[in-house]
């Protein structure tokens, strides 16, 4: 159950770094698909 939490955590952090480099939600998520 932590591990869940934590890989939703990081998720989220992943996501927040691209937006702050101003990468496309969309190709955030092509990334997330092909990982």
């Amino acid at each position: 159950d932590l591990l869940r939490k934590r890989k939703g955590h990081s998720l989220v952090e992943f996501i927040y770094r691209a937006a702050k480099q101003n990468i496309p939600i969309d190709a955030v998520k092509k990334q997330l698909h092909v990982a």
